[in-house]
Formats: C-alpha cells, sequence, structure tokens
C-alpha cells in the first residue's frame, strides 16, 4: 500500500492536474494505494504523523509536490526507520531533484517508484531555535523549538528572499509562464537594494568561531543546491554526516551583483566576501533577529540558532536508475 501526499497548489495549481495524469500509471500496475490532497499549510506534516504514528507498522509515502512539501512530511514524521519516502517533483525550485538527478518527468518518475526496490539513506538537518522565536506575525514565541530540513536552511537574505516568495504574486505569474527559476532571482535583486546586514557569529563544532560583520545571509546546507539552483555548496554531499556553510557578508549592490551570479555554477566561493565552512555542529548568532527558512519554509524570525545533522536519517526510493 502507498500513501501519496498530494499538494495540488504546487506550480501555482498544476499539481492537481499532473496528480490526474498518474492515475492510469496506478491502474496499469495495480497498485494499492489511497491519496491525500492537502488543502494548507501543515496539511502535508499532520499527514504524514497519522501515516507514520505506529511502531509496528511501515509506511510507504509517495510525496507530489515541491521541496516545501517534503520540509512538512519531515516534521510529521514519527519513525523515520520504518517509513519509505518517495518525491514526485512539481515545485518551482526543486532543488533537491536537481542534486540527486532525481527523475523529473511525473509519469516516468512514478513507473520507477513503483518498480524499485532499493533504499537510499540520506542525512537530514535539524534547526533548533535556542532562545525563543519570532512568528512572521510578529508574536514572540519562548522556549526551544526544532525543526527538520533536507535540502538547506538560512537566516538573513535567503530566508528573506523565501519569504517574500511564499506571499508574492510574481511566484505564481513566473510559474504560469514556465520561468519559475527565476523566481528567486527576481525577487533576490530587489532586496539586494535594501542591503539588510547584521553583526554575527558562527561557531563551529563548538569551538572554531567566526566574526563576521554586515552578514548578508548564511545558508547551512545539506545539499549542494537551493533557492532554484544557487549551489552555494559545490561540494555538499547528503550522505557525509556534515553540512556546509556558505555566508555571505560586506557585499555592496554591485558586489552582489557580481558574485550571486557565479552561485549557480559554483564559482562564488574564491570571492572574499564569502565565507565557507564544514560541521555537524554549527551555531549562529545575530545582534538582531533575521528570517530563517528550512527548505524554502519560514516558520520564523530569531537571533541563536543551532544547525545539526542526523546521517542517513531518511529511507528514499530513487528514481534516477
Amino acid at each position: 500500500m502507498y500513501h501519496m501526499i498530494v499538494n495540488p497548489a504546487s506550480r501555482s495549481g498544476r499539481g492537481e492536474k499532473i496528480w490526474h495524469t498518474l492515475l492510469p500509471v496506478l491502474k496499469k500496475n495495480q497498485t494499492a494505494y489511497k491519496v491525500y490532497l492537502t488543502k494548507g499549510t501543515g496539511d502535508a506534516g499532520r499527514i504524514a504523523k497519522e501515516l507514520t504514528s505506529d511502531p509496528s507498522a511501515p509506511a510507504k509515502i509517495i510525496i507530489l509536490g515541491g521541496d516545501g512539501t517534503i520540509n512538512e512530511v519531515l516534521q510529521g514524521i514519527q519513525h523515520f526507520e520504518l517509513t519509505d519516502i518517495a518525491y514526485i517533483p512539481t515545485g518551482s525550485s526543486n532543488d533537491l531533484a536537481r542534486d540527486m538527478c532525481l527523475q523529473t518527468d511525473p509519469i516516468q518518475a512514478l513507473e520507477q517508484i513503483l518498480k524499485s526496490d532499493s533504499i537510499v539513506m540520506t542525512d537530514i538537518g535539524c534547526l533548533t531555535c535556542n532562545n525563543g522565536y519570532y512568528s512572521l506575525s510578529g508574536d514572540y514565541v519562548p522556549g526551544v523549538h526544532t525543526r527538520y530540513f533536507h535540502v538547506s536552511t538560512g537566516i538573513g537574505f535567503d530566508a528573506a528572499v523565501c519569504e517574500y516568495a511564499l506571499t508574492s504574486k510574481i511566484k505564481d505569474t513566473l510559474n504560469h509562464l514556465s520561468l519559475g527559476k527565476l523566481t528567486y532571482l527576481g525577487i533576490a535583486l530587489r532586496l539586494l537594494l535594501k542591503g539588510e546586514t547584521a553583526s554575527c557569529q558562527i561557531t563551529f563544532d563548538g569551538t572554531d568561531t567566526m566574526q563576521l560583520d554586515h552578514l548578508l545571509f548564511a545558508a547551512v546546507m545539506n545539499h549542494r543546491y537551493e533557492g532554484g539552483g544557487f549551489m552555494f555548496a559545490p561540494d555538499a554531499d547528503y550522505a557525509d554526516g556534515l553540512l556546509n556553510l556558505c555566508a555571505a557578508h560586506k557585499l555592496t549592490f554591485l558586489r552582489a551583483l557580481r558574485i550571486l551570479p557565479t552561485a549557480f555554477s559554483g564559482n562564488h566561493l574564491h570571492f572574499p566576501e564569502i565565507r565557507s565552512g564544514k560541521s555537524s555542529y554549527i551555531q549562529i548568532k545575530t545582534d538582531r533577529p533575521l528570517c530563517i527558512h528550512t527548505d524554502g519554509e519560514v516558520p520564523f524570525h530569531a537571533d541563536d540558532i543551532t544547525i545539526t545533522i542526523s546521517p542517513c536519517k531518511l529511507r528514499l526510493i530513487p528514481t534516477n536508475l
């Protein structure tokens, strides 16, 4: 039995149409399945929690959506060791599929999933907000809070781009024109004009500290890409038990225009304004609360976060065979 979590709103509403194209494949293969159509934020996580709540019952979940849909599912999974995940990418950025070279044609992806007996074990990152956070509505929520991610998490500019993309009509317009990859680039250029930065302290493994003034953003990567194709971590490996940091500071608008395009090919790391590092434990403190994202989802603003890695935690059914 396959449990199919479908985000019908992915790719500006085309997710539902794509789902209907898969029905003949399921019928042809006489596949036993149940489908769950999400209706809003948090639905995918709640569904995944229900499907994986029994500690004695393995579950096979096929996700049809974007990186954000996978992120929601991760928050809900109760027993990772009993849960097999497959992914049919229908989002606008699809950085997970890009890095793992997963099949992007929905029909071919489903056919490979149904005939596959392989599992790829991948790492999962965990973001911890250490000292409370501010919700997107501005309310302060005290305490320690955690959230999983698969592709990346980030604080500052890259998260602000995600926040803007989630609330802007630009993303839907470009998706309708089949230009979704330009969404994040266009928003990034707009936000760069504001030039908002912060002072930042980044600590690796609890000992090695990096002090950065005028931080634009700090992205912590499990995969190579984020934001629709920016290769912020060219040597990231989703199964090495390590996180890759890419931080940008002291960037003028003109320098940002020079450097950011090189990140599509991973050639940005040699610029002095870009700092990098690798660790299984990274703590980031800023002098004011900044926007934070996990896999393009924006849960809060905070000024003290810790990012850790859980090696080989997720069981993924590959579609790149």
